[in-house]
Order: C-alpha cells, then sequence, then structure tokens
C-alpha cells in the first residue's frame, strides 16, 4: 500500500505546475493508521490550486476607500479567477487500481498468513 500511495505522490510532483517549486515540493504522503495513508500538499495555498479560485473584484485600497474598478469599463479591476488543476485528484485516480491490488494483497495476507 505505501508503494502505491508513494507513486501517487510522486505522480503529483510529476504534473504540479511549478513557478518557484515550493508546490511540487511539499506534496508527500503520511502514514496516518495501520491501513491508511495521507496524500497531501502542504503548501499554505494548495487548496487554491487544488479547487481555482472565483473571480472576485480589484483590490481594496484604504488610502481612498474603495475596489480598483472602473464602472465604464467592463470587467477592469476584476481579477479574473483560477481555474481548478486538481492534482491530488488527478494523482489518486490514475493509481486506484494499484491502490486497490495494494489493498487486496493486504487482506490476503491478513487473512492467510
Amino acid at each position: 500500500m505505501e508503494d502505491a500511495i508513494a507513486y501517487a505522490a510522486s505522480y503529483a510532483q510529476s504534473i504540479a505546475p511549478v513557478r518557484t517549486g515550493y508546490y511540487r515540493d511539499n506534496i508527500g504522503y503520511e502514514k496516518v493508521g495501520d491501513f491508511e495513508f495521507c496524500l497531501y500538499a502542504g503548501a499554505p495555498y494548495s487548496m487554491f490550486v487544488e479547487y481555482g479560485t472565483m473571480p472576485s473584484p480589484g483590490r481594496y485600497v484604504p488610502a481612498i476607500d474603495r475596489r480598483l474598478i472602473n464602472p465604464d469599463l467592463p470587467g477592469f479591476g476584476m481579477h479574473p479567477g483560477t481555474p481548478a488543476q486538481y492534482i491530488l485528484t488527478q494523482a489518486m485516480d490514475i493509481n486506484e487500481s494499484a491502490i486497490e491490488a495494494a489493498i487486496e494483497s493486504g487482506i490476503d495476507k491478513a487473512i492467510d498468513p
């Protein structure tokens, strides 16, 4: 099972977007129980990479007490949002058969020592 989840983590790192490498370098896994593992992305912004962001109005500027938008220009000052990339989801989906095989193997070993 650990080999299958390690491969999923490796695959996630291989498809992760790289600007600085921080997100990719913080993808890993840990054992959390006898037969439980957790695949994670440890960067603070990992949720936004995985699930994307919604469009949002321009930045708030305290000095003028307003957001940076221009009503005369549609969309000016709007952040368009970012699309979801589902890095960890893809890694688990692609390795689903290997993970299931590892679970079945573990069950077989437990039943027939």
